[in-house]
């Protein structure tokens, strides 16, 4: 078996091609990039290792204080600007994340469950943990 040494091209000089243009490093790498047999893995990974937050039950007697403390601020000051902890349920997976809402109530209707503000959020009244005056 014959092995080649090549040594009959090893000095020759490199002669560019007229025809073809130069590419690029970027180009010329994306010919060696993997093959993407999974299309979509990454993301469904990505989607997993992403954290939401367990909604935090309040027992009958907090969710009580809470709408006394919340119509009291209502009939202190309508107009005054507010603070509330909100839970915000996660539209791909169990769980959300808890944000902070500021705003001023338009309209609470503790029949319907329903926080207005006077931006034209709402949120439901079991969704909310908290409620701050702004200062």
């Amino acid at each position: 078996m014959d092995h080649f040494s090549y040594q009959d091209i090893v000095d020759l000089p490199y002669e560019k091609s007229t025809r073809h243009p130069h590419m690029t490093a970027i180009k010329r790498a994306a010919q060696f990039s993997p093959y993407a047999a999974l299309t979509g893995y990454s993301d469904v990974v990505t989607e997993t290792e992403r954290l939401t937050d367990d909604r935090i039950l309040q027992d009958e007697g907090e969710r009580d204080l809470m709408d006394v403390m919340l119509q009291g601020l209502l009939q202190d000051d309508p107009s005054q600007a507010l603070s509330f902890l909100v839970f915000v349920p996660d539209a791909l997976k169990e769980g959300g994340s808890y944000e902070t809402v500021s705003g001023q109530v338009k309209s609470l209707s503790p029949e319907a469950n329903i926080l207005l503000l006077a931006d034209g959020r709402s949120f439901p009244l079991s969704d909310i943990l908290t409620v701050r005056p702004l200062n």
